[in-house]
């Protein structure tokens, strides 16, 4: 069974794609980003750090780790300065995948939820992140480096504070 590329060329399902990916890379990396909300939301410190490569970034606007330890630090301390943070839930949004057999490059939108008394949920947190992965022997996709960056509120376009 197959499907037509752009090129009108004849594409098997599961082959690499004109991306360089196949489709099985695709639904791991998918896979890689729904369990990183997943860990973080559940609090789940060690889960997450396994998202990573051991010499993984995550960085954000207030501060950037590095490492197994740093990540598990991140996230435990995420949870105990922030109550609400169990109850919260990050919803990955449109991610577009590019990339090759042994690394990849995803850009995708994040909203994250918190309960609210009236609404049952709201958004509080808007972004996206922009991710570096790699396949690891024996342990398959992971996040080498995650950027995750937030709109200004500032009133000026993430494009001219330069955030695009």
């Amino acid at each position: 069974m197959g499907r037509r590329n752009r090129g009108g060329q004849k594409e098997q399902i599961g082959a690499a794609s004109d991306v360089g990916l196949s489709t099985v890379d695709q639904l791991e990396i998918l896979q890689l980003l729904y369990r990183y909300g997943h860990a973080l939301d559940s609090g789940d410190a060690e889960g997450f750090a396994e998202l990573f490569a051991d010499d993984g970034v995550f960085e954000e606007p207030e501060r950037s780790v590095v490492g197994h330890d740093a990540l598990v630090d991140l996230v435990v301390s995420h949870h105990r300065v922030h109550a609400a943070a169990r109850n919260s839930q990050h919803w990955l949004q449109s991610p577009v995948i590019t990339g090759d057999g042994g690394s990849a490059h995803v850009e995708a939108y994040v909203i994250v939820f918190r309960p609210s008394g009236r609404a049952g949920a709201e958004p509080f947190v808007m972004g996206s992140y922009r991710d570096e992965l790699r396949r690891l022997p024996g342990r398959g996709w992971v996040f080498q480096h995650r950027v995750v960056r937030r709109p200004s509120t500032s009133g000026e376009s993430p494009a001219a504070l330069g955030q695009s």
